[in-house]
């Protein structure tokens, strides 16, 4: 029972560490999206990609705290009943992190996705019709 407990504290432990190699990802993405070079791709692109691309950004930020959080929130509470020798305490809902934790972390993977995916677009935009009669040639 207690090398279950040392297997999921190191899950969570894992899944804190990612989160934060994540969010420095994002913050790398996020000084990119605010430099010289993406003003410069934001001015090119329809109005909508600036926005859209903070929105993003700033979502993804928030479910990775939360994800962290909850992590840190639920490795607390294991470790603060693993010395107590009777495992009776060791119930179902310790064993899983909240709900809401495991759909931030999910859900932060797609809005980083989307993050870059935003970036992208607008940086592809202005050259878009050009790639597009290149690809009717072909």
């Amino acid at each position: 029972m207690r090398e279950k407990v040392a297997l999921i504290v190191d899950k969570y432990k894992r899944r804190k560490l990612l989160t934060v190699y994540l969010s420095g990802g994002l913050g790398g993405l996020g000084l990119f999206g605010a430099g010289d070079l993406a003003a410069n791709i934001f001015s090119k692109s329809p109005a909508l990609f600036a926005p859209l691309f903070i929105t993003f950004a700033l979502t993804t930020a928030i479910l990775f705290a939360f994800s962290y959080v909850g992590y840190e929130w639920q490795e607390t509470l294991l470790l603060r009943e693993f010395p107590k020798e009777d495992d009776r305490w060791l119930t179902e809902r310790v064993w899983k992190p909240p709900a809401r934790t495991e759909i931030c972390y999910r859900a932060g993977f797609i809005f980083l996705g989307a993050t870059g995916t935003c970036l992208l677009f607008a940086a592809w935009w202005p050259y878009l019709p050009t790639f597009l009669e290149v690809m009717q040639r072909i």
